[in-house]
């Protein structure tokens, strides 16, 4: 991993520290299951360990560090139990949003939903492989679901909604499931429901659409999984 040297910045070292470890795991650099030796890191990025300690300590707050006894933290590896959690969660988050929100849509509020449609589908077109380039398709979705979910005036359950998404993300960059087949028609689906004004389409759109990605995600880990097992016991 390349040296980076943080302590020019005029950020506080501990933000600036988390930051980067935040995007080594979600662009897989740091792969899950890896340990994460405070010392190593704050070499690596010219820092002292105490910012890395406190960056690590936040990012176990938020799940994505776990600490093993006796051996200190890792990157957190999600497990089939745990995305049917998220999904759960995410599920329950959005279909309240939809309902909570339906009585504020306006013209203004479905421009702006299909601009949020015609930007993800712009990104997706370009088809890149980079790290920078799955970010921007990611954001770009992040940033039409939560077109939606801001309908419903609740800054608490958006931060909520959003440290979900932290988890989904993380899983998207490192298993490429990016352009999921029927993800366009589903999110076109949700932006007709809308336009409609048609609460019982949306609702069955968005739930349409969670689920196909979840599925799409447990699928994906079963197959690492079960390679992974297959590494350890041989064929």
């Amino acid at each position: 991993m390349q040296i980076v040297d943080l302590r020019s910045a005029k950020n506080s070292l501990g933000e600036l520290a988390y930051g980067h470890l935040l995007r080594l795991i979600l662009s897989h650099e740091l792969q899950p299951g890896t340990r994460l030796r405070p010392e190593d890191l704050a070499a690596q990025m010219g820092l002292s360990p105490t910012p890395v300690k406190h960056a690590l300590a936040r990012l176990a707050g938020e799940g994505l560090v776990v600490h093993r006894a006796g051996m200190g933290p890792f990157v957190a590896e999600p497990t089939v139990h745990e995305i049917l959690e998220l999904y759960d969660c995410r599920m329950m988050c959005e279909l309240h949003a939809v309902r909570e929100g339906f009585t504020r849509i306006d013209r203004q509020f479905v421009a702006k939903l299909g601009g949020a449609l015609e930007r993800h589908e712009a990104v997706r077109a370009e088809r890149g492989e980079s790290f920078e380039s799955k970010r921007r398709v990611i954001e770009a979705d992040r940033d039409f679901h939560e077109c939606y979910m801001r309908l419903w005036p609740n800054e608490r359950a958006l931060n909520w909604y959003r440290q979900l998404n932290v988890h989904i993300r993380s899983f998207q960059l490192g298993n490429h499931l990016l352009g999921r087949a029927g993800m366009h028609v589903e999110h076109r689906a949700i932006l007709d429901a809308y336009t409609a004004r048609d609460l019982d389409g949306a609702l069955t759109a968005v739930r349409t659409h969670l689920e196909g990605a979840r599925d799409a995600f447990i699928e994906r880990a079963k197959r690492a999984q079960a390679a992974s097992d297959r590494a350890v016991t041989g064929p």
